[in-house]
């Protein structure tokens, strides 16, 4: 959190004393002692939301940002670790520095994207730490609490995380920490449940992207296969005009009107509800498994980061190289999403042309 040693709680009007429990306001960014803003019920402050105003540190605060100035370092805002005048982050948590010398790095200047672009640079999850201006004042409140100094795994810590995952990092890390306490791996992540293996591809997870599309197309064969052999039948039996006349008259009803009585069509609605039961089941298991894979996919290419990554854990350059090997990726669901309408389109065409020869 941020050093508020010598500023005043705005309930009890006490200094903050090194080592207090300190909650921050996620509107305005008032610090108070725990105790007194669970007594009082809402912030102190108040009066700040009214004029759109963000709580400023007093003094004390403001005399160690000029001591660390003054030491030729800047002061981080959010974890009150010094850090070197040239570092445009805080090597310790991730905060923009306020008072950086605003260098560049990799050709990304502050106003250029290092830190703001979706895919270079701390992501969400570092943002103003409370301040009135947030979008979402419940995540900057989270954010403020986090420790990002907390070390999850051997060697990685909750920053390393959050560089790596990107958007939404911290609902991520959130789900991480609960599934370490509790030691079980389910947790549910709807972007998984609803969209498969669009979103493990979204997430750079190609592998196990690559298993659940592999199963849905394998789930999807004997029923086409079947559905293909029950429309020969049908076109046999009635004519070929007769068919199509239904299918355009009725649609789907008329060409399931349309099959004839036998061993195909038997096998057809049998298996027809046993597949349906199993594409459910798969998409569960992403459902209620992604994050619990994704965790440990994280944990590998953060370490093989810190193996191979020409750069010191913990600097700027490192949290470059894990933002560039993590975030999403929406190239490849654009592919995904071409080859999936391409394959529908090439099936359909492929059926239409063999009912017609």
């Amino acid at each position: 959190m941020p050093v508020y040693t010598g500023c005043k709680c705005p309930v009890c009007q006490k200094e903050f004393a090194p080592g207090d429990d300190i909650v921050v306001c996620p509107v305005c960014g008032s610090p108070h002692h725990r105790e007194c803003y669970r007594q009082l019920g809402h912030c102190g402050n108040e009066h700040l939301h009214e004029e759109g105003r963000s709580w400023q540190p007093d003094g004390g605060a403001e005399n160690q940002q000029n001591g660390a100035a003054a030491n030729g370092t800047v002061l981080c805002p959010r974890c009150g670790k010094e850090n070197p005048q040239e570092n445009i982050f805080c090597q310790v948590c991730g905060e923009r520095l306020t008072g950086a010398s605003q260098n560049t790095y990799g050709g990304y200047s502050q106003n250029q994207g290092y830190g703001q672009n979706q895919h270079y640079g701390p992501q969400q999850g570092y943002g103003s730490s409370g301040q009135h201006n947030s979008n979402n004042p419940y995540a900057d409140f989270v954010r403020a609490q986090l420790d990002y100094s907390e070390v999850l795994d051997e060697g990685i810590t909750v920053k390393d995380l959050c560089d790596y995952v990107g958007p939404n990092n911290i609902s991520f890390v959130l789900k991480f920490k609960g599934m370490i306490r509790s030691r079980f791996p389910v947790s549910i992540n709807w972007c998984a449940l609803f969209f498969g293996f669009y979103y493990c591809f979204y997430r750079k997870m190609y592998k196990l992207g690559a298993i659940l599309l592999g199963l849905t197309l394998l789930l999807s064969v004997p029923i086409n296969y079947l559905t293909f052999q029950a429309i020969n039948e049908a076109i046999a039996a009635n004519g070929q005009q007769a068919f199509f006349d239904a299918v355009l008259t009725y649609g789907m009803n008329g060409m399931m009107n349309s099959f004839v009585d036998g061993p195909t069509l038997r096998l057809l609605l049998v298996l027809s509800p046993v597949v349906n039961f199993l594409s459910l089941a798969l998409r569960l298991f992403a459902g209620l498994f992604f994050n619990h894979f994704y965790y440990k996919h994280c944990l590998r290419q953060i370490k093989r980061q810190q193996q191979c990554a020409h750069c010191s854990i913990g600097t700027v350059e490192y949290s470059y190289a894990l933002t560039r090997a993590g975030g999403v990726n929406f190239n490849a669901v654009a592919i995904m999403v071409v080859i999936s309408v391409v394959g529908v389109l090439a099936l359909s065409y492929l059926m239409t042309l063999t009912l017609a020869l």
